[in-house]
């Protein structure tokens, strides 16, 4: 079992337990399960925003020494505008990720251990050169009706749950694909974009 895999199914158990431990049965555990997914979900990209962030400061302060050595300080405001209006733009990604897990946290009673499973997912795939991304099947595309065993993912790729409308589905080899499914991919990040621009073609 390769590390993506007991990643993806770390997701699911924990989905699973979270849906029993809140309320049994089905219906419950799928909704449950959807959440939690979409939790780390955010999670995944408020890091990578912040990580984006974190670029964006390095590039500025080496704009701020470089002007200061050529004595131009009072160029830097319109030297720097173009990240300052860059790094508001990813506060308010941040902002708004934040709104909406506090907003799945408060509707969904989704707690501690998830946010904690959340995070720890998300240091572990930045840690490991991992990412997770999204992608939706456009009705033109050849893997519409075709099942997951039918079709060759990179080797370090990893289909983690299909959402079709409100329906999460944990998938297996013989789940079929639909139009307008959404899929998310985790993996190593050079073979979740080869998956993500063949599922976009």
């Amino acid at each position: 079992m390769t590390m993506w895999e007991k990643i993806r199914d770390g997701i699911h158990n924990v989905s699973s337990k979270t849906g029993e431990f809140i309320k049994s049965g089905a219906e419950k555990t799928a909704e449950t399960a959807t959440y939690t997914s979409k939790l780390t979900q955010l999670t995944w990209e408020k890091r990578s925003i912040l990580k984006k962030i974190e670029d964006e400061h390095l590039k500025l302060g080496a704009l701020v020494h470089k002007l200061q050595k050529e004595n131009r300080l009072d160029d830097l405001k319109n030297a720097a505008q173009a990240s300052f209006e860059t790094l508001a733009a990813y506060d308010k990604k941040v902002a708004d990720i934040d709104s909406e897990k506090e907003e799945l946290a408060t509707l969904h009673n989704i707690g501690s251990a998830e946010e904690n499973f959340a995070q720890d997912l998300a240091e572990n795939l930045e840690t490991s050169g991992g990412t997770m991304q999204k992608v939706t099947i456009k009705g033109t595309s050849p893997f519409v009706d075709k099942k997951l065993k039918e079709i060759k993912l990179p080797k370090e790729a990893l289909i983690v749950n299909v959402m079709r409308g409100a329906e999460m589905i944990i998938p297996d080899g013989n789940t079929v694909l639909q139009a307008e499914d959404g899929i998310t991919l985790l993996g190593k990040k050079e073979d979740v974009e080869t998956a993500v621009k063949n599922f976009s073609a």
